[in-house]
């Protein structure tokens, strides 16, 4: 999924040899969601059977995500997985002008003048998991410390991994809603946040010789705009000069 293109079900739906791309009421095959502000990989079934296999491996917690996300702020310490178990409650916030994915169709009385945006709620809220492992500190001059991590959501709430960094102090990069109004940064006019590969179980009937399907795995490469950016910024020691470099 590119970053900026929010109707990925209007681009499956010109493909007329999948029934399932037309269907509506089965998310035109999308066996998933990322945020509009996300880029990476997605999955689809290219019929109905693989379209429901892949959403029980979802609810099921069989499906491997894996996240790149910059951040705000030094996470300490490199290459150790931390856990973030931290419950979740929607609530629904105001939109604002800036937050608005087209500004020219912006109104404050629009059914979109409203988003959703999650809340650790220790009371009420939903139990969510994230595993995050720091893969190299930068720096930038301009704009101070920042991260580059890896994120396995293990539940699947809404915007998980952005809200459990932002509790944790350590918003995403170009994340509007959940940055501080100082974290924001001149260049940068998306949400670092890539899924870069996700694993799954082949959604495809078992073959006699076979106890189970098999993992297959798909990736999606870190996109132009945010690879020039981590480019751009220093790295803070040798180990994550050489992760930086990888």
């Amino acid at each position: 999924k590119i970053y900026g293109v929010p109707r990925l079900s209007e681009f499956l739906e010109a493909f007329k040899q999948f029934p399932v791309f037309q269907d509506p009421f089965a998310d035109n095959g999308l066996a998933h969601r990322l945020d509009v502000e996300t880029s990476g990989a997605m999955l689809v079934g290219t019929t109905f059977r693989s379209y429901w296999r892949l959403r029980l491996e979802f609810a099921a917690q069989e499906v491997k995500r894996q996240y790149l996300a910059v951040v705000h702020g030094t996470v300490l310490p490199l290459q150790i997985e931390r856990e973030l178990d931290l419950p979740l409650k929607i609530t629904r916030v105001p939109r604002t002008r800036s937050d608005h994915f087209s500004n020219s169709s912006y109104s404050p009385h629009s059914p979109h003048s409203v988003q959703s945006k999650s809340a650790v709620c220790f009371e009420a809220g939903r139990p969510s998991r994230t595993y995050v492992r720091p893969i190299a500190h930068l720096r930038s001059a301009e704009n101070g410390d920042m991260t580059l991590l890896l994120a396995e959501p293990q539940t699947g709430r809404t915007h998980q991994i952005r809200s459990h960094l932002a509790h944790f102090g350590h918003p995403i990069v170009g994340d509007s809603l959940y940055r501080q109004d100082s974290q924001k940064l001149r260049q940068v006019d998306r949400l670092f946040l890539h899924c870069a590969a996700l694993s799954f179980r082949e959604p495809f009937p078992m073959s006699p010789e076979r106890h189970e399907p098999p993992v297959r795995s798909t990736a999606a490469p870190m996109p132009a705009e945010m690879s020039s950016f981590i480019l751009h910024l220093e790295a803070q020691d040798g180990d994550s000069e050489r992760l930086k470099a990888e």
